[in-house]
């Protein structure tokens, strides 16, 4: 199902008995608090947890087995094809387990600028950019309430256009989206919600070469633009 490809979602693609273990995995690790994407841990620390809570509430762990990205890349390229998206990436993140309790939530953000990782010291991902979005939903749907994905397709031209993803409705549902999309998690108003978040990155994207070349006209010199 797609929206204009913005977003390409899959219903139940991967197995129940799969999101059991990988929210096994996930419970059997210390969960800590979700941080905001532009700050540091110790930045944070400096800011309080109540300056934390404006963005985001929610508590999460970092999965890396190999075994996890086994069964979620042939469906992220799948996602990348059938979208018509053809981006460039050649690794994924760390897998991203999320825990979303009654009441917590994540307001609007994108998960990346374009603007390459500028840390040498993550050489994973030095000099790359998040290209490809996903999240797999780990749990059915009546374990919990609220806690809706949504999308903000807003614009200047458009005006406002939100959508709530009613489509990531059953457990192993996934959604791959370009990673500088605006989405939230809405506030989560009874039980639990987990998901599996991870990205998939590549190097920066290529401007296109323009050609300009002059055409003669009535003694006036045109330049069209070939891209």
């Amino acid at each position: 199902m797609v929206h204009e490809n913005q977003f390409w979602v899959y219903d139940k693609v991967i197995p129940e008995h799969i999101c059991d273990q990988i929210k096994k995995l996930g419970l059997s690790k210390e969960l800590a608090k979700g941080l905001t994407s532009n700050k540091t841990p110790e930045e944070h620390q400096e800011d309080g947890l109540s300056e934390l809570l404006k963005y985001r509430d929610s508590d999460l762990n970092w999965l890396d087995e190999n075994w996890i990205y086994k069964e979620i890349e042939p469906v992220v390229h799948q996602a990348n094809k059938d979208a018509k998206w053809n981006y460039d990436w050649d690794r994924m993140e760390q897998a991203q387990f999320t825990k979303y309790g009654k009441g917590q939530y994540y307001k609007w953000h994108m998960d990346s600028t374009n603007k390459p990782f500028d840390n040498p010291e993550e050489p994973f991902i030095f000099k790359k950019i998040r290209k490809l979005s996903l999240s797999l939903l780990l749990s059915h749907p009546d374990e919990y309430k609220g806690g809706d994905f949504e999308f903000d397709f807003s614009s200047v031209e458009m005006g406002t256009i939100r959508h709530p993803l009613k489509e990531l409705a059953g457990k192993g549902s996934m959604v791959v989206f370009p990673s500088d999309t605006f989405h939230r998690v809405t506030p989560v108003t009874e039980g639990t919600r987990y998901s599996l978040v991870i990205w998939c990155v590549g190097d920066p994207f290529r401007l296109k070469k323009y050609i300009f070349f002059p055409v003669i006209l009535e003694q006036e010199i045109h330049f069209y633009l070939l891209f």
